[in-house]
């Protein structure tokens, strides 16, 4: 874990020198580096919030609403998939969508790392940023931060309606 704890920058130059110097100039131009640096930045966020998700779970109600949901009557089996989504399907899904953004709007890694021809969405307006081009950054940023905010809420409304169609 100390390695992602060094941050992205630094991390990434480590690698960016590690993987050009010990003869694996080869992988530079794959996404290997990038998903490397990606892995060991996500590794202490993760052990973070899955230690802080564990903890805010009561097992014995998860166990009892999984009981529920092994049940053999289709409305029960339900209210036991509700009451576990309720307990600790959302703090999972908050966790994993937490670590998924940083990992999204990580501007150095994909920066120093990316290989050639990709580029990711907080590069290109770094780049729009850099060149002036306003109008257009302008939209770009929109479109990148809310996008993927308009997606975890689209799946968070559409969830129960596939809970009741996945019963049938």
């Amino acid at each position: 874990m100390i390695p992602g704890l060094v941050g992205a920058l630094l991390l990434s130059l480590w690698l960016l020198v590690a993987f050009r110097c010990l003869g694996f100039s080869l992988a530079t131009r794959t996404v290997i580096p990038w998903l490397l640096a990606q892995s060991l930045l996500l590794l202490p966020r993760s052990g973070c919030l899955a230690f802080l998700v564990r903890e805010s779970i009561d097992p014995s109600a998860c166990h009892a609403a999984r009981l529920l949901a092994q049940g053999t009557d289709a409305a029960r089996r339900t209210s036991g998939r509700n009451l576990i989504w309720r307990m600790a399907g959302v703090k999972q899904f908050a966790a994993a969508w937490l670590l998924w953004y940083s990992a999204y709007l990580d501007l150095a890694t994909g920066q120093l790392l990316a290989p050639p021809g990709i580029s990711s969405a907080p590069v290109t307006l770094y780049i729009q940023m850099h060149y002036g081009r306003n109008a257009v950054l302008s939209a770009m940023t929109i479109v990148t931060v809310l996008v993927p905010v308009l997606l975890a809420s689209g799946f968070l409304l559409i969830r129960p309606f596939l809970t009741r169609w996945g019963s049938r």
